[in-house]
């Protein structure tokens, strides 16, 4: 499952996330369960850089950035915007 973060601020957005992530480690399951596969993403980067771009935060993987597909980031992608 894909989740877009929109309607606010970029910072407000970008700790939303951040939160958002944290209280999902709280509940093992979603982490634990191959089944559940939950990313996150800023509307602003999707619309800036393409929808297919490696702009999703997985939540197993919350360092690393992916596309919509799982893929890792490539070197470019990967860096802080």
């Amino acid at each position: 499952m894909h989740v877009v973060l929109a309607g606010s601020g970029r910072r407000r957005l970008q700790r939303r996330l951040e939160q958002t992530i944290a209280l999902c480690h709280h509940d093992r399951r979603l982490t634990a369960t191959a089944e559940v596969e939950v990313s996150f993403a800023l509307l602003e980067d999707l619309v800036s850089v393409g929808p297919f771009a490696a702009r999703f935060v997985d939540l197993r993987h919350p360092g690393a950035l992916s596309d919509w597909l799982g893929q890792p980031a490539t070197e470019q992608e990967a860096a802080p915007r």
